[in-house]
């Protein structure tokens, strides 16, 4: 009984710590405002071209664009990092990217310390 329980408690933990969907390339392709003031002029979120990461995997080119800094990285669309976008320099995953509830928003979750009091942000997209 008791082991039963750590497994239920062990998978109980691992879906609440993974993204809300699964990522695809074609769900976050585009260019994404931030409904609390953004425009889709000067987008927070926007995807350019395919691309690999360092460590190879298959990416998208995107940028991230918040309280007057541009990150250009890559979201990995494939593999374990599946949802990370990576900085290309130091392959570190700096945000996550999902979609809450299934779409068709995407939440950008900052991961690394220097934009945590970014806070997530929940994405529209830009028709």
């Amino acid at each position: 009984m008791h082991m039963r329980t750590m497994v239920g408690i062990s998978v109980a933990m691992a879906l609440a710590a993974a993204p809300a969907v699964a990522l695809h390339e074609e769900q976050i392709a585009g260019v994404w405002r931030n409904p609390m003031g953004g425009t889709c002029a000067e987008p927070f979120f926007q995807t350019a071209e395919d691309s690999q990461t360092v460590r190879g995997e298959m990416a998208v080119r995107s940028t991230i664009q918040n309280a007057g800094l541009e990150l250009v990285g890559d979201v990995v669309v494939e593999g374990q990092r599946r949802g990370q976008f990576v900085s290309p320099e130091t392959d570190r995953a700096l945000f996550l990217v999902d979609l809450p509830d299934g779409g068709p928003n995407i939440r950008v979750i900052p991961m690394a310390l220097d934009y945590r009091v970014w806070g997530d942000i929940v994405l529209e997209k830009c028709p």
